[in-house]
């Protein structure tokens, strides 16, 4: 049995009837054979994404260039995170590893904004489970915060050194009005990330002392290798 019934037969002797049409015939039948491979191949390629979006298995990296950190998570975006656990992440509108939050304060409320890297953003535990949601979940079941409600948003990104906690102080979390901001700081690598000269990482801002004053560099935006991960067309596709 082929694949093609149509396809010219040989004669007794071995040899294809009609030679004239013989040869276009063997070419369309390719074609069609090469076109019923590519449609097969697309098919599974389809079924094999739908059936890793179903089990939550996603491999692409749930970050992204940020002009002002150097890096943030994406935005309403959800993985699998299988590292130390496994556990299932959820982003809000921000690009924060948090419940979705309105920008103005509401009325009776003490907003506190944690900063910081690895451990505020906590992706190897459920985020009822993280220590800003057992902070906000026990501040408002204690009696000294009365009737105030108390929200605790966190700002948290893995990696981030100081400076980049500065800037997403100022570039995210000012405008959500917060009472007090915790920063969250890890003596080991977080001196290291705060320094150009030790810091391996570079894809990120630096302070700079500068005849006495500390100056923002920002030069990594226009890093050859950053802007490479950032703006190339291959990458995004694969």
């Amino acid at each position: 049995m082929t694949l093609f019934p149509f396809a010219p037969r040989p004669d007794s002797r071995g040899e294809v009837n009609n030679p004239a049409t013989a040869a276009p015939l063997v070419r369309n039948i390719w074609k069609l054979r090469i076109i019923f491979l590519l449609i097969v191949s697309l098919m599974s390629f389809a079924l094999v994404e739908i059936v890793l979006r179903v089990l939550g298995l996603d491999y692409t990296s749930p970050y992204v260039h940020d002009p002002n950190t150097g890096a943030r998570l994406k935005a309403n975006h959800g993985f699998l995170h299988r590292s130390e656990g496994r556990v299932w992440v959820t982003t809000n509108s921000e690009g924060l590893r948090d419940r979705e939050h309105t920008i103005a304060k509401p009325a009776g409320t003490y907003r506190i904004a944690v900063l910081g890297d690895s451990f505020a953003e906590a992706l190897q535990v459920e985020r009822d489970k993280t220590f800003w949601a057992v902070l906000e979940r026990e501040l408002n079941q204690s009696p000294s915060t009365g009737n105030m409600n108390v929200e605790v948003l966190n700002f948290g990104i893995s990696g981030f050194g100081t400076t980049q906690s500065l800037q997403m102080l100022r570039h995210s979390a000012w405008k959500y009005e917060p009472d007090l901001v915790i920063l969250a700081f890890l003596p080991s690598n977080d001196i290291r990330n705060n320094s150009k000269e030790l810091e391996t990482d570079r894809g990120r801002p630096f302070y700079q002392i500068n005849k006495g004053t500390l100056v923002l560099d920002t030069t990594f935006a226009e890093d050859p290798i950053v802007k490479h991960f950032r703006e190339s067309k291959w990458l995004q596709f694969k």
